[in-house]
């Protein structure tokens, strides 16, 4: 049981760091290229949505619940990448809404020197003003005591958003928030790497007479070289971070789109028939 145990484990391990399908790698890159040490909690979050999804639906393929196409699942994982380059870009070019303490020069964040959207409407450009009143339908005014909870000394107005409590929770504290986004995707996502993870098991169980201890293994084996991969990437990007000039945007920016036009060249070749 034990040399069961530790077989599937490694080939599970090896599995998603095999540089030969790097495909799993790439989406776990571009999965963390938005974040920073300063964030691994929600980065924490976001990788255990993506495992939950990739251990569900690894169990349901191995145990023949689910059947689907190997070709159409190799097709999709590119897919996933492409999606999560174009979420991490799509948030680098969204406006801030500016609060009336970072306007004021009390939030600890500091102060902000761009035009005042609210106090010369005419000066502020189409595109912020079009954002504050899309965030507006979002985000409804709050109490003294929430935004003391929040971190912030003022309560929001409908449409403002402190930029240090938006880069913790997002857009507001509404139904919308773009971490719960990125965590549904992250689960949608494990499902379709999952059903890959479950492809190449099937084929090492061969004549296995009992699956669930290669399963929970080779499952674990999974996670713990996803770990490593994750690591690995924060601490590339905490190293080029540091070189003068490159700022996390940057990184965010350049590892996005590399890693979603080596995406999208896989899913051209892996276009189903």
């Amino acid at each position: 049981m034990a040399s069961t145990f530790g077989v599937y484990l490694r080939l599970g391990f090896d599995h998603l760091l095999d540089l030969r399908g790097y495909d799993h790698i790439l989406f776990l890159a571009v999965l963390c290229a938005a974040y920073s040490l300063a964030r691994w909690r929600e980065l924490l979050i976001l990788v255990t949505a993506f495992t939950v999804g990739h251990s569900l639906s690894l169990a349901a393929a191995t145990l023949g619940l689910v059947r689907i196409g190997s070709g159409l699942v190799e097709f999709l994982i590119p897919m996933t990448i492409i999606a999560t380059a174009v979420t991490n870009l799509a948030g680098l070019s969204s406006p801030w809404i500016i609060s009336r303490e970072h306007r004021e020069g009390r939030c600890a964040s500091g102060p902000w020197t761009g035009p005042d959207e609210h106090r010369d409407r005419r000066s502020a450009p189409l595109a912020r003003r079009s954002a504050a009143r899309i965030a507006a339908l979002f985000v409804q005014e709050e109490t003294q005591s929430e935004a003391v909870q929040r971190g912030c000394s003022a309560p929001r107005m409908p449409g403002e958003v402190c930029p240090r409590a938006a880069s913790r929770r997002g857009r507001g504290t509404g139904g919308w928030s773009a971490p719960r986004v990125r965590y549904g995707l992250a689960l949608l996502f494990g499902v379709v790497h999952g059903l890959g993870f479950a492809t190449f098991l099937r084929l090492a169980l061969g004549a296995e007479r009992s699956i669930w201890l290669p399963l929970l293994s080779f499952n674990i084996g999974l996670e713990l070289a996803q770990i490593v991969a994750a690591a690995g990437v924060l601490a590339i990007g905490l190293a080029a971070t540091r070189i003068p000039g490159v700022g996390e945007r940057l990184w965010t920016a350049v590892l996005s789109a590399a890693a979603g036009s080596v995406a999208l060249l896989m899913a051209a070749g892996r276009f189903p028939p």
